[in-house]
């Protein structure tokens, strides 16, 4: 009943790539780690949306516009943990730099509007230095942000890519 209201996919009212290509990706991943294959098909298409979304300007993952599927200067900031969840796993599978440099900018992009004193994300500054905002159900939409469901999901993304990775600014910020 809920996709019947004002929740969409539950995550926003605007689909949320952030969420679910990462997420399968994520699954395909630790499939592959008890034994299954994964579809080389499949994991091209969850590749290109997981690198997709990062290609807007904000420096964060986008949401897109259900209409033209074009992505939007929004990000659903509770999304963050899927989405290293995805770099991760292309990462360990193709040692692709592009991750690298990805994960590098969304940790300068959250250094530099994420209070860490009281896990507020400052969306006006975001807003006014980019053209582009969060949103979402724990990202101002309907209260203010709040960092258990928001920046608090992300530390499992920052170590799960730290592991993968070695990165040391994601153990920094996690």
């Amino acid at each position: 009943p809920g996709f019947k209201h004002d929740f969409g996919n539950y995550h926003h009212t605007s689909w949320s790539a952030g969420h679910c290509a990462n997420r399968w990706m994520e699954s395909l991943y630790r499939s592959m780690l008890v034994g299954e294959k994964m579809d080389p098909l499949t994991y091209e298409k969850l590749k290109k949306w997981i690198f997709r979304i990062y290609d807007n300007g904000i420096g964060l993952p986008a949401n897109l516009d259900l209409e033209t599927f074009e992505l939007k200067k929004e990000s659903d900031i509770c999304n963050l943990r899927e989405s290293f969840y995805g770099l991760a796993c292309v990462y360990l599978c193709e040692r692709d730099p592009r991750t690298l440099e990805i994960a590098r900018n969304v940790i300068s992009v959250v250094d530099r509007y994420l209070d860490k004193q009281t896990g507020v994300w400052d969306d006006a500054r975001y807003r006014e230095e980019t053209g582009a905002h969060a949103v979402g159900l724990f990202t101002g939409d309907w209260e203010t942000t709040r960092f258990c469901n928001t920046f608090g999901r992300f530390v499992g993304g920052l170590t799960v890519f730290y592991q993968a990775t070695g990165m040391q600014e994601a153990l920094r910020l996690a």
